[in-house]
């Protein structure tokens, strides 16, 4: 609601008020993404961190060309949709982690459960 009023004192024209408040709510999903892949690096979940910010990057990618494409109505549009993507999959996958963590927890981190490897020589 106060975008106007800081546009207006930053010098910007009121054209970008889509843009800018586009790129607030994306920045704002992305914040939220983040969170959430500090939740799975905390379990040491390395692949499904790199899953969530591969999906950030080709949808990033593809949604802000497709829009770009669209013409300037549109800019903006592209990475608050990459950012709402993101953090549905990093949620869901987040979700579906702390679901699981007793067995991340005992199974998947136990050394004991581990095959030994033998040493070379």
């Amino acid at each position: 609601m106060l975008a106007p009023l800081l546009l207006d004192g930053l010098g910007s024209s009121l054209r970008e008020l889509g843009i800018f408040r586009f790129g607030v709510l994306g920045a704002l999903f992305q914040a939220l993404m983040m969170f959430t892949t500090v939740i799975l690096a905390y379990f040491d979940l390395r692949r499904l961190v790199l899953a969530v910010y591969v999906v950030f990057l080709a949808t990033n990618l593809g949604f802000t060309w497709f829009t770009r494409s669209l013409g300037y109505p549109y800019y903006g549009y592209g990475y608050f949709l990459a950012s709402l993507v993101t953090l549905v999959v990093a949620y869901v996958l987040t979700a579906r982690s702390v679901a699981r963590l007793p067995y991340i927890t005992f199974v998947a981190n136990n050394p004991s459960l581990k095959p030994s490897v033998a040493p070379a020589g």
